[in-house]
């Protein structure tokens, strides 16, 4: 009776633990991020555009440390003249 007894808790054991197992695996599998072509393109698209903007961001100060005098004061003053006449 002992040994039957068990015998019938070690299936149970082995079927709950496997049950276990593989409830867990699929909750594991549900979780990992979903990779589609469309997203990997939106990202690399984004990447693309933040490192444009960056570059133009790094090329902006270098300009006005290179440019001789004149080319700063002539950009500022023509930029300011066209927002004073609405241009």
């Amino acid at each position: 009776m002992k040994q039957k007894i068990d015998q019938e808790l070690e299936t149970y054991l082995a079927t709950e633990t496997e049950s276990i197992l593989n409830e867990t695996d699929s909750y594991r599998a549900s979780m990992k991020p979903k990779y589609d072509q469309e997203y990997q393109e939106r990202v690399s698209n984004l990447v693309d555009r933040f490192n444009g903007a960056k570059s133009e961001w790094y090329s902006k100060p270098y300009e006005r440390i290179t440019l001789p005098r004149w080319q700063v004061i002539m950009q500022w003053s023509r930029r300011h003249v066209l927002c004073f006449l609405n241009i």
